[in-house]
């Protein structure tokens, strides 16, 4: 999930959302989405199944790295070579309200030691050749409520998950991530979905590591504080 964290930091646009330490209430009504939810299948697509829990996915690896943007008007910027660095780290998602058609779920990176989070929602769906399921991605920061991306479930076990990313903007771009329960992290994800994702996905980025914990609460104390001073 590329999308978002580039242009939040550019804009400073921050959408604030507490899931783990910063405390927040969020109205589903407020998000703009159709109320509502009729299943398409009585049948509970494995997508919705991996993603109903209460932890965090941590997203450990990645085949993609963060330095290409596409701004608004669909013009590229390599930012390596004008040496700015949002390097996205120590990403995670966490559901907060997940039925079997959709779910609105937080969005958390850190850059530049600054935590971003905003609020996504995502549309499940299924397709005749898509057994594992998919989810149109909306970022309910923006002000266009569109779907930017499609997350498609292509492996799952043992609360390791692997998605191939769709991109639905002009530049189409595509990606591989690999996802982790926070139970998981220590031990890492398992034979079967390492193999998995080095055979499919092939470059290996590392977006997490041993002390992202520790780095996501010192960020949110960081936040904490300022939305204090702020609110002064």
């Amino acid at each position: 999930m590329k999308h978002c964290a580039v242009e939040v930091y550019f804009k400073k646009a921050i959408f604030i959302i507490a899931a783990t330490s910063v405390c927040l209430s969020v109205n589903a009504e407020d998000a703009a989405v159709d109320g509502k939810k009729e299943a398409e299948s009585s049948k509970v697509l494995p997508i919705v199944e991996v993603l109903n829990t209460s932890q965090a996915l941590w997203l450990q690896w990645k085949n993609y790295t963060d330095d290409d943007v596409i701004t608004e008007d669909g013009s590229h910027i390599n930012l390596s070579a004008i040496d700015i660095d949002l390097t996205q780290r120590c990403t995670f998602i966490l559901m907060y309200n997940i039925t079997e058609t959709d779910t609105f779920f937080y969005w958390n990176t850190i850059v530049n030691s600054e935590m971003i989070r905003s609020v996504y929602y995502g549309k499940f769906f299924g397709e005749e050749r898509d057994a594992l399921g998919s989810m149109n991605v909306t970022d309910l920061s923006e002000e266009e409520k569109e779907p930017f991306e499609i997350m498609k479930l292509k492996y799952r076990g043992d609360g390791c998950s692997v998605f191939f990313l769709y991109s639905l903007t002009e530049d189409g771009a595509t990606g591989c991530e690999l996802y982790l329960q926070n139970d998981k992290v220590v031990s890492g994800p398992s034979k079967e979905c390492a193999e998995y994702y080095c055979k499919n996905c092939l470059i290996q980025n590392t977006v997490y590591e041993a002390t992202c914990p520790a780095k996501v609460k010192q960020a949110e104390e960081h936040l904490k504080k300022i939305l204090n001073e702020e609110s002064r």
